[in-house]
């Protein structure tokens, strides 16, 4: 793991440091923003676990009077899950990724957990070598169309491949789409209906993703997180379901061996919503959130033009399989074994486990690992996440 390097925050036209954005707050103030933090850092996983289906904004409302303290803590809510409204945020899953974090041995403002030097690929690389070192075959650019089912036993797959569909037998059938595309390669009458409404009502996390190359690194000195609560245009007052937060690090200088000498590499990012509003199928409010982020990095690159050599955004419907909201995650998640058809298992962020993204496809791998085999796998997991 290579790590971050800290944290810069957007305020009044410049960059901050995580703890100065508390210099302008009374001492009552901090007392209570450490007071607030102290009780979310000492809960135990089980503790948290109450606060599964209360949102941040209202629990921040119950634990601070200062508006300050509470927005302090819900903006950092909004950066860590994506989400823009403090309303949609499970303060159960945010107090667990928080403390995720810090038992690791980091915390936000030293920049948070890093990521895997190479990039997030060299993951993927290295379990697609395990997977055919020990007799695996990775076959791609062939989509499941369903699950072969005979007697409630699943029996294996039938492939939509380069060659036509072709029937692939097995005695485990693992699947590792979110549930709400899972649903439909199970045929329905296999699906308890309580099961069939809470996959209904599963909802991902959608937004705006992007890379941009410069030479030179935006800031050679940095190696940490960039993160600004709201970008141009892109406020509620615009339109959308809560200030659009916009983020993003320079991967070349967190991991100088990514890029050629001299360069920046850019991953950027911002959440938007894919329901209740529907922001990402917007058209007018997605070209609002990317010349946002467009005039923001000219903000800080006035340069703009000479110094970036190339960069592409895309409109993702889904950058978390499931949103990390209240009445999706906690006891709500999917097991990761069907409950009427045997030798059939779940894996990913979307079912039993708590986290999103890596550190939830991951916690849900492992789960799935333990049922299939009858062994508890969690142990090589740091004990917060067993």
């Amino acid at each position: 793991m290579v790590p971050n390097r800290g944290l810069r925050w957007w305020l009044n036209d410049e960059w901050h440091e995580l703890r100065d954005l508390m210099q302008g707050w009374t001492m009552e103030e901090i007392q209570e923003g450490r007071e607030v933090s102290r009780e979310m850092n000492l809960m135990s996983k089980e503790e948290a676990d109450v606060f599964d289906h209360v949102d941040m904004e209202v629990y921040m409302r119950s634990r601070a009077k200062s508006p300050k303290v509470r927005e302090f803590h819900q903006v950092l809510a909004a950066w860590e899950t994506g989400l823009n409204d403090p309303a949609l945020v499970s303060t159960g899953e945010h107090i667990k990724a928080i403390n995720l974090v810090h038992r690791s041995g980091r915390d936000f403002q030293s920049g948070g957990a890093g990521e895997p030097q190479g990039g997030f690929n060299s993951l993927t690389r290295a379990f697609a070598t395990i997977i055919e070192d020990n007799g695996g075959i990775i076959q791609t650019a062939s989509p499941v169309k369903e699950v072969l089912i005979e007697d409630y036993v699943a029996r294996g797959v039938r492939v939509a491949g380069p060659d036509g569909e072709q029937d692939y037998l097995a005695p485990v059938v693992v699947c590792n789409v979110p549930m709400q595309r899972a649903y439909p390669l199970v045929p329905a009458e296999y699906w308890p209906l309580e099961y069939v409404e809470r996959i209904e009502q599963i909802w991902p996390l959608a937004g705006i993703l992007g890379w941009v190359c410069t030479k030179p690194p935006m800031d050679p000195n940095f190696a940490g997180i960039y993160v600004n609560p709201v970008m141009p245009g892109c406020s509620a007052a615009d339109g959308y379901r809560g200030d659009v937060l916009f983020s993003c690090e320079d991967a070349g200088v967190i991991d100088p061996q990514r890029v050629p000498e001299g360069h920046g590499l850019l991953p950027v990012w911002c959440g938007l919503m894919p329901r209740n509003p529907d922001e990402i199928r917007n058209k007018e409010l997605v070209d609002r959130a990317v010349e946002g982020m467009l005039t923001f990095l000219k903000q800080l690159m006035p340069n703009f033009e000479q110094q970036v050599q190339w960069y592409f955004l895309t409109r993702c419907d889904e950058l978390y399989h499931m949103s990390v909201s209240p009445g999706l995650v906690g006891d709500r998640r999917l097991p990761v074994s069907h409950p009427t058809v045997k030798n059939l298992h779940f894996a990913g962020d979307s079912v039993t486990q708590w986290s999103f993204g890596l550190s939830g496809a991951t916690g849900g791998a492992i789960h799935c690992a333990s049922a299939i085999s009858g062994r508890d796998h969690s142990v090589i997991l740091p004990a917060y996440m067993r």
